[in-house]
C-alpha cells in the first residue's frame, strides 16, 4: 500500500440557505489583541462584528467589504483596532472605522489570492500574509507579505516560494517573531512518487526594512498517513518548535477523517496524536499552551493536555471553527442543531453558553456615504429573512469609537482550514523561519 508522504522545507534567515445558498453558520472567530470584549467572526453570509463581548452582533454584507459568493476570506484585527480581509487579486481589505469603509493596498499581491493572515501575537501590530494563485500549467505564485503598521501597508517578505506550492495556511511562532510557519501541498508530483531528497541552499530577497537576507532551505520526508493536505494550525505559546499540523483526509483512498500531527522539533519529525471521526474543523490550543482541543461536526469538542496527547470528547457540539482565549473556548457551529452560532466554555468544552444566535443579529450604523452604509442595507432585508430576525427588527447599532484596551493574556490559535483549489499530487507543509532585522522602535 502506497503511503502519501510530505516534505518539510526549512528557511532559516537573519435551516434556511443563505443569500449565496449556503447553509448559515460561522467559521472563523477573531478576538482582538488589545481588546478582549472585541469579536470578528466570519460566517456564510458576512463578517459579524461585537464591541461588547458578545453581547450584540452587528452584520457586515460581503459587497463592502469586497468578496462574494462563496469565498471565505481570512480575517484578522491588529493592535490598531483595524479589521483586515484576504482578497483575490485585490490585496488585504482593511477598515480603519470598523467595517464603515475598507480600502485595499494590492501591492505585493496584484493579481494574487491573499489566502491567509497571522497576526504576531508577540506584536499584533505586525502582520503576516501567503498567497496561492495559479497559473498556466499548474504551477502557483507565492509570496509572503508583511505588514509592521497594523495592516496600512504592506512589503513582500523574502523571496517567493516554490511555483510548485500551494499555500493553505501561515502561522507566526509567539515566542519567537521570526519563526513563521507555512504549510500547502505541492503540484507536478506523482501520487506514487516517493519521499524527496533534501534542496540545496537557496538567497532571499530583501525584507520589509531593506535589509538584504541569505536563505537556507531544506526538506524532510514527513508520513502524512494517506492524508491528503496539511494545515499548520497551531504553534506552542511559549515553545516555537512545538507545531501541531492538520491532515485532511483523501476522498480518492476512501477516507472522510481527518488527523492530527504533532511536532516536537520545528518539523524534523512528527507523530499522529488524534484521528477524528469526520472533518476536524476546529483546532485550538490554550493562551498557556497547556491544553489541545480539536472538534467538528461527527466528534463535537475533544480536548487533551499537551504533555500526553491523550484526548478525551467534551461535548457534543459540532464545531467549526475553535478559539481559546482567556475568557474561555470559542466554539464556532450552528443553530442546528446546537442551538448557537458561536458559544463560550469556561470549563474546558465541557459545556457552553450561547453568544449568538442567528436572530440576534443588526445592522452596523455607519456614516452616510460611506460603502457599508450605501450597499448594506439593500442587502439586509434578504438576509434578514434569511435568519429569521424578526420585523420590524431592532435595526442598525452604532459601534462606537475605536477604544484599544489593555493587551490581554495570549489569545490562543485559531485554524485557517480552507483549501485553495488546483492543488495535486505529492503534499508538501513548509516551514518558513524569517529573521527580520533589528528595527528602531
Amino acid at each position: 500500500m502506497k503511503r502519501a508522504i510530505a516534505a518539510l522545507a526549512l528557511v532559516l534567515v537573519p435551516a434556511t440557505a443563505a443569500a449565496n445558498g449556503r447553509f448559515p453558520y460561522a467559521n472563523q472567530l477573531v478576538v482582538a489583541p488589545t481588546d478582549p470584549t472585541r469579536l470578528t467572526m466570519r460566517t456564510t453570509y458576512g463578517v459579524l462584528q461585537s464591541f461588547d463581548a458578545g453581547a450584540r452582533w452587528l452584520w457586515l454584507c460581503e459587497t463592502s467589504i469586497g468578496y462574494g459568493g462563496t469565498l471565505d476570506p481570512a480575517i484578522a484585527v491588529t493592535a490598531e483596532g483595524r479589521l483586515l480581509a484576504g482578497l483575490f487579486g485585490a490585496g488585504v481589505a482593511t477598515s480603519s472605522d470598523r467595517g464603515c469603509t475598507f480600502t485595499s493596498d494590492a501591492a505585493p499581491f496584484t493579481g494574487l489570492y491573499v489566502i491567509d493572515l497571522a497576526v504576531d501575537p508577540s506584536n499584533p501590530s505586525r502582520v503576516v500574509a501567503i498567497t496561492s494563485s495559479g497559473s498556466a500549467g499548474g504551477t502557483f505564485t507565492v509570496v509572503v507579505g508583511e505588514s509592521v503598521d497594523g495592516g496600512a501597508t504592506w512589503k513582500q517578505l523574502g523571496a517567493a516560494l516554490p511555483p510548485t506550492f500551494n499555500a493553505e495556511t501561515i502561522e507566526v511562532a509567539a515566542s519567537r517573531k521570526e519563526r513563521l510557519y507555512a504549510s500547502g501541498s505541492r503540484t507536478g508530483v506523482p501520487s506514487d512518487a516517493g519521499a524527496d531528497g533534501e534542496v540545496g541552499p537557496a538567497d532571499g530577497s530583501a525584507c520589509s526594512t531593506g535589509a538584504t537576507i541569505t536563505a537556507r532551505r531544506g526538506r524532510s520526508p514527513v508520513d502524512l498517513e494517506g492524508g491528503l493536505a496539511a494545515f499548520v494550525s497551531a504553534v506552542d505559546p511559549k515553545d516555537p518548535d512545538r507545531i501541531y499540523v492538520r491532515v485532511s483526509a483523501d476522498p480518492k483512498s476512501g477516507s472522510t477523517t481527518d488527523h492530527l500531527l504533532f511536532s516536537p522539533d520545528g518539523g524534523a519529525s512528527f507523530t499522529r496524536v488524534a484521528a477524528s471521526k469526520g472533518s476536524m474543523l476546529g483546532l485550538a490550543l490554550s493562551p498557556d499552551g497547556s491544553k489541545i482541543a480539536y472538534g467538528g461536526p461527527s466528534d463535537g469538542v475533544v480536548v487533551a493536555s499537551t504533555k500526553d496527547h491523550v484526548f478525551t470528547a467534551k461535548s457534543a457540539v459540532g464545531a467549526r471553527c475553535l478559539t481559546w482565549a482567556a475568557a474561555g473556548l470559542y466554539a464556532c457551529s450552528a443553530d442546528f442543531p446546537d442551538g448557537f452560532t458561536l458559544g463560550l466554555s469556561k470549563d474546558d468544552g465541557a459545556s457552553f453558553a450561547p453568544l449568538y444566535k442567528l436572530a440576534q443579529l443588526s445592522q452596523l450604523e455607519c456614516p452616510s456615504g460611506t460603502p457599508t452604509r450605501t450597499l448594506c442595507p439593500r442587502e439586509w432585508p434578504a438576509t434578514r429573512d434569511k435568519l429569521g430576525i424578526p420585523t420590524p427588527d431592532a435595526g442598525p447599532v452604532d459601534a462606537g469609537p475605536v477604544t484599544p484596551a489593555t493587551p490581554p493574556a495570549d489569545e490562543g490559535c485559531g485554524c485557517h482550514l480552507g483549501r485553495a483549489a488546483g492543488s495535486s499530487g505529492l503534499v508538501f507543509a513548509l516551514l518558513l523561519a524569517v529573521r527580520a532585522a533589528r528595527r528602531r522602535r
